[in-house]
């Protein structure tokens, strides 16, 4: 699996933590028939009446009997998913959620450097999930608090989610996961429901990007056309020092990405075939919805289209603000923030969560249909304990606008 992300080892095999690290979609269908699965933290229970998915609707897996065996080993004190508080009701609940002000977000802040469409992604079925994985070649990444890029490796889903907002459960969970150069995992996650309300992409996203593209393209020009008039001296080596250079030489000059112009097409093809149907789709996971594998996969599949997240960015945010000199977009997507684990073994902890306030819309018949893909089972985990941890509220990040060939 040339670009799968998940690192293959026997079940339970005793190995180093940090190699145990990135294994996090293994197929778990063979492990729940082993005698001497070990258990741990305590896994999935029934939810709360008043939670809009019940942890009970879904079928006992395979998947979901692993799980349940990790129910006494202590993993430690920074285990994943919460609940995530918004008001607190009683002493006894954890607090609710501390917001950022802006000097701790300009300080540290969120940037993502999504490409308006990733090609040659491809996508497996591993028997506890649909997976999709990221070429390694991809320039896509987040850079959280000014440290070193998390790449984004794959993304993949959960029934019911995983986290839950004041008790509340949701129908699905989308989690992003990227891992940096030493081996550290960031997750950026969203949570989908079937009674949300449907939002038609107003494409602001997409015209905020062409709008700079444009505007990068005749700064360029007129850069070129300035620096091939200069006389050749001394004092060159102060334009080297100009915001615009640091960002262009003689190679990227040549051109601007043209993909923005496919991505259109692929846009508009998208909403024509929505208005065929007449319950609408998540425009986002109806570009690649069609290629769910159905039933475990050995291999992964290239998908026969790119992808682009900008719909789902879109959906998450009110407001852009582009800003040509800096390259991005000023976004207001909201992401509740944490230090957690995995959620699935080994639950190694040291992952950096991100979890989307806003909840997005996702068909009846997507819904139906991603769950059968692993037989109407369960395959999340219940939520954990906070011992001590803040959640935090960041009200604010930032997007790439345009890359350069």
């Amino acid at each position: 699996m040339g670009h799968c992300f998940s690192i293959e080892i026997e079940p339970w095999e005793e190995v180093d933590q940090n190699e145990q690290q990135m294994e996090v979609h293994r197929s778990l269908t063979d492990d729940a028939s082993k005698p001497n699965a070990p258990n741990a933290s305590k896994c999935l229970s029934q939810s709360s009446d008043d939670e809009e998915t019940s942890q009970s609707d879904g079928q006992v897996t395979d998947a979901d009997k692993v799980l349940r065996s990790h129910e006494s080993i202590d993993l430690g004190k920074a285990q994943s998913p919460l609940d995530i508080v918004t008001v607190t009701v009683n002493r006894s609940a954890p607090v609710a959620y501390q917001a950022m002000d802006a000097a701790e977000q300009t300080a540290n802040p969120l940037k993502f450097n999504y490409p308006d469409l990733l090609r040659g992604c491809s996508i497996m079925n591993t028997g506890f999930t649909v997976q999709v994985n990221i070429p390694d070649h991809t320039k896509c990444n987040v850079a959280i608090n000014q440290e070193q890029p998390y790449h984004l490796r794959q993304f993949y889903f959960k029934t019911p989610s995983e986290h839950t907002f004041d008790g509340q459960r949701f129908d699905m969970e989308m989690q992003l996961v990227h891992e940096n150069e030493d081996k550290e995992v960031a997750i950026v996650s969203f949570l989908f429901s079937t009674k949300q309300r449907y939002e038609k992409p107003t494409l602001m996203l997409r015209k905020a990007r062409k709008s700079m593209v444009k505007q990068a393209k005749s700064i360029v020009v007129q850069y070129m056309r300035e620096k091939a008039n200069r006389n050749q001296s001394d004092d060159d080596e102060e334009d080297d020092d100009d915001p615009l250079h640091q960002a262009i030489d003689d190679d990227m000059a040549q051109d601007v990405d043209d993909d923005s112009d496919d991505s259109e097409a692929e846009f508009v093809t998208a909403g024509n075939a929505r208005k065929q149907s007449m319950v609408p789709s998540n425009d986002f996971l109806k570009q690649f919805w069609s290629e769910l594998p159905i039933q475990q996969t050995a291999k992964e599949a290239v998908l026969s289209r790119a992808i682009s997240f900008d719909y789902l960015f879109e959906c998450a945010s009110n407001d852009f603000k582009p800003a040509l000199k800096n390259n991005e977009i000023g976004m207001d997507m909201k992401f509740f923030e944490y230090d957690g684990s995995l959620t699935t073994p080994p639950f190694t902890e040291g992952v950096k969560w991100m979890v989307s306030k806003k909840i997005n819309y996702i068909s009846d018949k997507q819904m139906n249909e991603l769950r059968s893909c692993w037989g109407n089972g369960l395959n999340s985990r219940n939520t954990q304990e906070y011992n001590g941890r803040v959640v935090k509220l960041r009200n604010e990040c930032s997007l790439r606008g345009y890359f350069f060939n």
